[in-house]
């Protein structure tokens, strides 16, 4: 299985918040910094980054969705101990086949299921997860749902011919 996980920073751009891009490529920096950690942690892999996002695989959908709370978790204690302007990321979650492929010498991952999951990213707002139904009836997944109050509702897609359920946490 695999897992397709798509992350966002929100608010102005991060080089308009600060005053020269040197101090906001440091800040990017920090930002992908706690995501790669928090993602090698869980057995995770970045397998790109896009703008001030990334987009990573995991082997297991319960490893997505913990790795995205603590995201969350981790993004909120930077803030707090930083001087700066707080960064918020928003999280899309869908998990499914996609094609891999080894292009530059690089592992990457192309499809529908990628696709989604950065269409749900999409989705959120600042410090939400979203996640696709399909992903959300994993087992594992709805086992540590439960302790997050829930949000479902259902959206048109861009390139995909039928509405989807998409389910949406905040966790603090």
């Amino acid at each position: 299985m695999y897992v397709a996980f798509a992350t966002q920073l929100q608010g102005q751009p991060i080089s308009r918040k600060q005053k020269n891009d040197a101090a906001a490529y440091q800040l990017l920096r920090e930002h992908y910094a706690i995501l790669g950690e928090v993602v090698s942690k869980h057995d995770g892999t970045i397998v790109k980054t896009r703008g001030d996002g990334v987009h990573a695989a995991f082997l297991t959908p319960d490893a997505a969705l913990l790795v995205s709370i603590e995201m969350q978790q981790s993004i909120g204690q930077f803030n707090a101990a930083s001087s700066s302007d707080p960064i918020t990321i928003r999280i899309g979650i869908n998990s499914g086949s996609s094609i891999s492929v080894n292009l530059n010498d690089r592992l990457d991952y192309y499809g529908k299921t990628v696709n989604l999951a950065a269409r749900l990213e999409g989705e959120g707002e600042a410090g939400d997860i979203t996640m696709s139904r399909d992903f959300v009836e994993a087992p594992a997944v709805a086992e540590i749902l439960q302790s997050y109050d829930r949000h479902e509702r259902e959206v048109r897609f861009k390139g995909f011919n039928e509405a989807l359920v998409i389910c949406q946490i905040t966790p603090r």
